[in-house]
């Protein structure tokens, strides 16, 4: 029988550890927007949010 490579073992498997990562960095960048008054989440060069209630 055909054996997977790890590779192809990681497309099926959609990805693998990266796409937890990416969304426990997303997570914490809403979970932070939503419970602050004030504040900024920011990747340089790529984005910048500010926020704040005056």
């Amino acid at each position: 029988m055909y054996e997977l490579s790890e590779q192809e073992m990681m497309q099926v498997n959609g990805g693998g550890t990266l796409k937890y990562i990416i969304y426990a960095i997303f997570g914490a960048a809403f979970y932070k927007l939503w419970r602050s008054k004030r504040g900024r989440v920011s990747i340089p060069k790529f984005i910048q949010l500010e926020w704040g209630s005056d």
